[in-house]
């Protein structure tokens, strides 16, 4: 399912068109929903295929029993037609009413990795400092020990509390030191395959890991210790144990084994070959060189070089 952003009650369309344009060059579908849809699952809202007859059942009568009520309630309200607080306005206990603009994401099931690559490479960037470090050591940290356990259950609220203040100290670390080679590439993936930007970021994270390997001066311990379930020292420890360790990561929480699968899931016209694929390697190459993240990767990079690691993520 694509990664889609729902909006309630978005009545001002300037408003809706700020978060149209946000939203896509980050590849995100976007949808109004009317009113008449409101008792709905997200899930039936969003797209997702395969939802049992149960499901669209209980969501049918979910929408006519919400009329029902809406009519009711409606009788007792005043003119302007927004649902009146049970509480005073000054209570602090008072719930948000459903006539608020609201909105909710689904199929973000990438974002999490998205989050920890922001600290990773922030932390191996060349432009890294004590400060971003810092940052980007405390965000690995929180989403490494979280990750498998939020994917497993959205509900687990701790988790979640780790994973949204990992991604906040992430966000702040690569402000500061910038990213590297997995970003420089995932956006022309994206551009030209319609891959989600989470997904083509994991995807490429391994292949380039152990091509920067070459740079590491002890940092790929940290990051390691941080997603791997049983901890390494110093004098055991070997680069390409992190690859193996962000595969076996990317595995756990269902990203695709690798690029061209990611583009064949992500496609709607069929099949696409690994000749088509192949063809647009030189572009997204180029267009990943004008990238200023380029700059900053551990490990120098020129445009046969992005090419070699596109092949390899194939």
């Amino acid at each position: 399912m694509k990664p889609t952003v729902l909006l309630y009650n978005f009545t001002d369309s300037k408003r809706k068109m700020k978060v149209q344009q946000a939203l896509m060059p980050l590849g995100f579908r976007l949808r109004a929903v009317p009113k008449e849809e409101y008792g709905l699952p997200v899930g039936v809202l969003a797209g997702v295929k395969g939802l049992n007859e149960d499901v669209l059942k209980e969501a049918g009568q979910a929408i006519e029993a919400g009329e029902e009520t809406q009519k009711e309630e409606s009788a007792q309200k005043q003119a302007d037609g927004r649902l009146q607080r049970e509480v005073p306005e000054n209570d602090s206990s008072r719930k948000m009413d459903f006539s608020d603009e609201m909105a909710i994401m689904a199929g973000f099931s990438s974002a999490q990795i998205d989050a920890f690559i922001h600290a990773e490479e922030a932390y191996v960037s060349t432009a890294a400092s004590p400060f971003s470090d810092a940052l980007a050591e405390k965000a690995m940290a929180l989403i490494g020990k979280n990750i498998r356990r939020f994917v497993a259950n959205r509900n687990d609220i701790e988790a979640a509390e780790a994973m949204m203040t990992g991604s906040l100290f992430a966000g702040i670390a690569f402000s500061f030191a910038r990213l590297g080679n997995v970003h420089a590439m995932s956006h022309p993936v994206s551009a030209f395959f319609d891959v989600p930007h989470g997904v083509a970021n994991a995807v490429l994270l391994p292949v380039i890991a152990e091509y920067n390997a070459l740079a590491d001066h002890g940092k790929y311990l940290t990051i390691y210790n941080d997603i791997s379930p049983i901890p390494a020292y110093a004098d055991e420890f070997e680069p390409m144990m992190l690859v193996d360790a962000i595969r076996e990561l990317c595995t756990d929480i269902g990203i695709p084994e690798n690029l061209t699968i990611a583009i064949n899931n992500a496609s709607k016209t069929g099949t696409v070959t690994k000749e088509e694929i192949e063809s647009r390697i030189e572009p997204m190459a180029v267009d990943a060189m004008k990238s200023g993240n380029i700059a900053v990767n551990p490990r120098a990079s020129r445009q046969c070089d992005i090419e070699m690691l596109y092949r390899r993520a194939l």
